[in-house]
């Protein structure tokens, strides 16, 4: 099934050029012990780090997408802050997302390994070196939350 996601992507690709579609999605950051969870998925640009989350399906509201993507692709169930939303140009789609935040204790993590190749957890002012734009969104909204800044080097721009 993740050979279908990888095959797939490029096709989509080339429709999302030609027709800029706008797309809503959610993105949640999970924070535990001041490092932030990140997951490489097994489809899209290979070796970017990207926040759990993901679309938005029709007649659902972003609380209920970020539980429901969160429980879909981690096995977790966590309790939800929303930070606020985000608006990106991401692989020629128009990206409007909600950012939420949740605090992860000793949750075990079961990845869904159809979707998600790679789960880790990162410091909020180290981050990978190949992360999604929408992260960077996300980031702005986290670093406000809490109340902290980056320096040049975090890989955050």
């Amino acid at each position: 099934m993740k050979y279908l996601y990888r095959i797939l992507f490029y096709p989509a690709l080339l429709y999302w050029f030609i027709f800029r579609p706008a797309v809503n999605g959610v993105g949640v950051i999970i924070e535990k012990d001041g490092k932030l969870l990140m997951v490489r998925h097994t489809y899209g640009k290979s070796g970017q780090w990207h926040f759990p989350g993901g679309a938005i399906k029709h007649g659902e509201t972003s609380d209920k997408a970020a539980a429901r993507e969160i429980s879909e692709e981690l096995g977790l169930n966590l309790k939800l802050t929303r930070l606020g939303k985000v608006r990106v140009i991401h692989n020629y789609k128009r990206v409007n997302g909600v950012c939420y935040y949740a605090k992860l204790k000793d949750d075990k993590i079961v990845k869904d390994k159809k979707e998600i190749a790679e789960v880790a957890l990162w410091p909020y002012d180290n981050l990978p070196g190949e992360i999604d734009p929408v992260v960077h969104k996300d980031m702005e909204l986290y670093l406000k939350f809490i109340g902290k800044t980056l320096k040049a080097q975090s890989g955050i721009k």
